[in-house]
């Protein structure tokens, strides 16, 4: 019998659509374009975990060469590309935010969240105790799910160390995040009892970037940055100052912390879910989701090769040699 060997995001894929499975991982038909999402999240991920490994004598300047060195050079269905010329990344509205150039904004977004990693994590860690820590869930059929984990750290005011993983959102995760995340559950299932924890969180860096405008008059030297007012409402000598507000930014990437324990029966669901894949997998059962041929970013790459045959736009990826 063949053994199944699943990645956490491979689970997601079959999920989401079965035969959007086949086609990625046995067929291996992949877009030949990439979203700078993706690119842009490798090279955060290189950086902190370098950040992590080198802790607690990590430089800030170090880290942002190594963002650099990534969000320049990387990889793209098995060749190398170079981000910044290439016209196999494609870009969103969001990417332009800082720049008229996406890559240049991605570029000054990803030094900003270097800086946040500095400004307002760094402080928290009392010590790293273990980075990219491979772990593996494995049945009694020798299926396994395996996965990375990012990071567990003892945190300044928690007496237990936290199974962490670092993600870059467009916007804030919700409050229970950490209870209901399948990647945490499996991270948690499998080194809780070698770090003696349930505690999980999260690491989020907001890629939208809080401009942090500052409005000072230029007559009275008030401080209006906390009002929508266009001109100074400062009262001097009873009457309006009516000053011209002088509108400064520092734009700054805000960075939230979420940490909860897992919720024991979502863990025991999720295990489960496995088991159900892997039998489906073992009995080769795929079948079309139409409910997913459009999802949050757009329409699926398979959509005109499932329904026409057309090859548009993929590309067959050959298997790494081990």
């Amino acid at each position: 019998m063949v053994t199944n060997r699943l990645s956490h995001s491979s689970v997601e894929v079959f999920k989401e659509c079965s035969e959007k499975y086949r086609l990625h991982y046995k067929e291996k038909l992949r877009s030949e374009t990439t979203g700078s999402a993706l690119l842009f999240g490798s090279a955060i991920d290189k950086s902190l975990e370098l950040a992590m490994q080198t802790f607690p004598s990590c430089n800030e300047d170090v880290i942002k060469a190594k963002f650099l060195e990534h969000w320049n050079d990387a990889e793209l269905n098995g060749q190398p590309i170079n981000i910044p010329t290439s016209k196999l990344v494609t870009y969103s509205k969001a990417d332009h935010e800082l720049d008229e150039n996406p890559w240049e904004s991605l570029k000054r977004k990803g030094l900003l969240i270097v800086e946040a990693f500095f400004r307002e994590v760094y402080p928290l860690i009392e010590s790293v105790v273990s980075t990219q820590e491979e772990i593996a869930l494995t049945n009694s059929n020798g299926d396994s799910v395996v996965g990375f984990c990012d990071a567990v750290l003892k945190f300044k005011g928690y007496k237990q160390n936290l199974i962490m993983d670092v993600k870059t959102s467009a916007r804030k995760y919700k409050d229970d995040s950490v209870k209901t995340s399948p990647q945490l559950s499996l991270y948690k299932h499998s080194l809780s009892t070698k770090y003696n924890t349930v505690t999980a969180g999260y690491i989020v860096f907001i890629k939208t970037i809080n401009k942090n405008a500052s409005k000072i008059c230029v007559v009275c030297k008030h401080d209006g940055s906390a009002t929508s007012h266009k001109t100074c409402a400062n009262e001097v000598n009873g009457k309006r100052c009516g000053g011209e507000l002088t509108i400064t930014y520092n734009p700054k990437v805000d960075v939230q912390i979420v940490i909860d324990d897992i919720d024991e029966a979502f863990e025991n669901k999720l295990l489960e879910s496995f088991d159900d894949i892997n039998v489906k997998l073992q009995e080769e059962s795929y079948e079309q989701n139409l409910d997913s041929c459009y999802g949050k970013y757009g329409r699926c790459q398979y959509f005109e090769f499932c329904r026409n045959g057309y090859t548009t736009g993929l590309v067959k990826v050959e298997s790494r040699k081990k």
